[in-house]
């Protein structure tokens, strides 16, 4: 896993003139799991969350992204899939990801659940992430990116020259909570990206290294 997402993964961003900036690693303590949320804006997104994580995560995938042959492969060694469309897949998959954490995996979940290919800067969050977080006991770690959905569009293959900035925050304990606190969990951490990417987005030029 730490090879495909700092090794093989950074490769092609780098070859691009993808530039990664991390911001807030020192809220990350390097052995403990977390439930990882960020937001998706593109492709690169799965690339630039691996390589600024200091640990070891799964991701958690959508089932059909394992059929490619190569891609397929490295997707099922990386990742926990699902099936969004039968109960079944989607309850394994969660006790999956409950087992990870006590394996001392940490889990990356996007809440917005696909890309947001939309002008909004985030789609409406959906609960597993935060489900998993409070039933397990697992502190959420939130991480913003910013840049990447302009760096590679959903309707041009070619990645364009530029920086991702990739902000983590520190860790919100899920200790305590119960079901009920999924509402303000949820609206907490979608705040928190909401801020940053407007602060970024207005305050920052972002353009290709020079």
């Amino acid at each position: 896993m730490w090879w495909s997402y700092n090794i093989i993964g950074r490769v092609p961003i780098f070859l691009a003139g993808v530039w990664v900036k991390v911001k807030g690693k020192e809220n990350i303590e390097r052995k403990k799991s977390y439930v990882l949320v960020s937001n998706h804006q593109s492709y690169l997104d799965a690339i630039v969350n691996g390589s600024s994580f200091p640990g070891v995560f799964k991701f958690l995938a959508k089932a059909e992204l394992s059929k490619p042959p190569v891609f397929g492969y490295l997707i099922k060694r990386i990742c926990i899939l699902t099936d969004r469309s039968n109960k079944a897949s989607r309850i394994k998959s969660f006790q999956s990801m409950v087992n990870a954490l006590k394996e001392g995996y940490s889990i990356m979940i996007y809440p917005e659940g696909t890309r947001n290919l939309t002008d909004r800067p985030l789609l409406k969050f959906y609960d597993g992430a935060f489900k998993l977080a409070i039933d397990s006991g697992t502190p959420i770690l939130v991480q913003t990116l910013i840049n990447s959905g302009n760096l590679l569009q959903s309707h041009k293959a070619k990645m364009r020259p530029g920086f991702i900035i990739a902000v983590w925050e520190a860790p919100i304990s899920t200790e305590g909570m119960t079901k009920d606190d999924i509402p303000e969990l949820k609206e907490k951490v979608r705040v928190i990206m909401l801020e940053k990417l407007k602060t970024y987005n207005a305050s920052q030029s972002i353009e290709a290294p020079g």
